[in-house]
This record gives C-alpha cells, structure tokens and sequence, in this order.
C-alpha cells in the first residue's frame, strides 16, 4: 500500500515537471517569435493585471 502511494506521487511529481517543460518550451518559442510580429520600433500600451498600463514593445 506504501509502494502505491509512493509510486502515484512519483507519477504525480514527473506529470508536473513535464508539463512545465512544455509550458517553458512553449514561453521560449513564442518569445523568440516576438519581434517578428509587427513593425520594428512600434510600442503598444497593455494593461497589467492589477490594471495599470505602462509600454511594452510589441
């Protein structure tokens, strides 16, 4: 019963970290894809998510 309980967290543990890697990977790609999207030099102005906004370069 132990054994079992061990292994479903072990499980349990490896599903995160892989799916972390994917989210990593994903946050990589897309940032490395950034500034292909829109003119260079262009700013945009975005909304934090307490609502302030400040420039980003988009």
């Amino acid at each position: 019963m132990i054994t079992d309980l061990r292994g479903v967290g072990r499980l349990a543990v490896d599903a995160v970290s892989s799916v972390t890697d994917i989210a990593e990977a994903l946050h990589a790609a897309i940032g490395s894809l950034a500034p292909v999207v829109g003119p260079p030099g262009r700013t945009a102005r975005r909304a934090s998510v307490d609502g302030s906004t400040g420039e980003c370069a988009a």
